[in-house]
């Protein structure tokens, strides 16, 4: 049996013991698909770059693509002590990087190709890998107050609404950790993980930049699983000219588009092989109907096998499969012979 709380929290970003991601320092993980993508990921215990096979969605950060990017991030020398570097093409990708001289990140352009691995998406992701944690430069204003009040007794899982800076829905784990703490886990859909700690008779009093909206289901379920098959093809919001590949559920077929350089999300693939290899194995119109894990009551129509047709149904917002479209026409073009 599984039980609903709806949950509004508040989490500061400014905290001074917000813990540092470093992709060198996660386990290396294959991730959830059965896709074949030959991949390098950091070993600890070896001190060395090795080669692993990535199935295609899941995984995290200690994953590259060469044994060459491995070990330029990992094994040699820290990003933060590379000088700033645009590279050698003419993209206009918004860029920060860590100036030695200035002790401090700082925003520049990068072209698109070339450069060093001085080079993050958003301030904050620079800040993680600098001498120094980031901190506000000016006092954090503090958003409201907290929501109800919970005892938190086992595993926390839910989609967030995350509302700073426009970032998409986050899933999150939250558990607890001895009689004070609780630990926060999430995935970003561009594919971010991050781990906080909060003492529960503080989090009231921390000032805060974000705002998280959730519905959570206290459950035995395992971590939900984030399928970038079922994700929109979206081509970011930088201006670099980059082909990829991926996998439209509306058709069943993975298409050709440009991606931008930064943004976007996990539908998004080097190849067509490699997209097909993770999304096209199996035909949407033979898995079964699923609301999945959330309770919104999304309106879609997916194919039951039993019928022979496109009825329609309503789908949670998170979890489910490919067997779910946005309208009757497009489920009937997919599934009807």
């Amino acid at each position: 049996m599984y039980t609903t709380v709806a949950l509004f929290a508040l989490v500061a970003i400014c905290s001074l013991s917000e813990a540092r991601i470093d992709p060198c320092g996660m386990p290396i993980d294959g991730g959830l698909c059965l896709a074949d993508f030959r991949s390098w990921g950091y070993d600890k215990n070896s001190g060395k770059c090795i080669e692993f096979i990535y199935g295609g969605c899941g995984g995290n950060l200690n994953r590259f693509d060469s044994k060459e990017a491995c070990e330029s991030a990992c094994e040699r020398t820290s990003p933060c002590s590379l000088p700033i570097a645009t590279g050698n093409c003419l993209a206009y990708m918004p860029s920060w990087g860590y100036d030695k001289r200035l002790g401090r990140c700082t925003r520049f352009v990068y072209g698109g190709c070339g450069g060093n691995a001085n080079r993050f998406e958003t301030r904050e992701a620079c800040a993680m890998r600098t001498p120094n944690y980031l901190r506000c430069h000016r006092d954090c204003i503090n958003t409201g107050n907290m929501g109800s009040g919970m005892d938190i007794r086992s595993s926390l899982l839910g989609l967030f609404e995350q509302t700073f800076q426009g970032l998409q829905p986050n899933v999150f784990r939250i558990t607890p950790s001895g009689s004070n703490f609780i630990v926060i886990e999430y995935k970003r859909e561009i594919g971010n993980y991050g781990k906080s700690e909060f003492s529960l008779d503080q989090i009231s009093t921390m000032y805060t930049t974000v705002a998280l909206f959730a519905l959570v289901a206290i459950s035995s379920l395992s971590e939900a699983r984030i399928d970038p098959c079922a994700m929109p093809i979206k081509s970011g919001f930088c201006r670099a000219y980059i082909p990829s590949w991926g996998y439209d559920k509306n058709s069943g077929k993975c298409i050709e588009f440009i991606y931008g350089g930064c943004g976007g999300n996990l539908n998004r693939f080097d190849s067509k092989d490699h997209c097909e290899s993770a999304c096209e194995r199996t035909s949407p119109c033979s898995l079964p109907l699923e609301r999945g894990n959330c309770f919104a009551n999304i309106p879609s129509w997916g194919y039951d096998k039993e019928s022979g047709r496109c009825i329609r149904f309503g789908y949670g917002g998170c979890g489910g499969n490919a067997n779910r479209f946005e309208t009757l026409e497009a489920c009937k073009m997919v599934c009807d012979n």
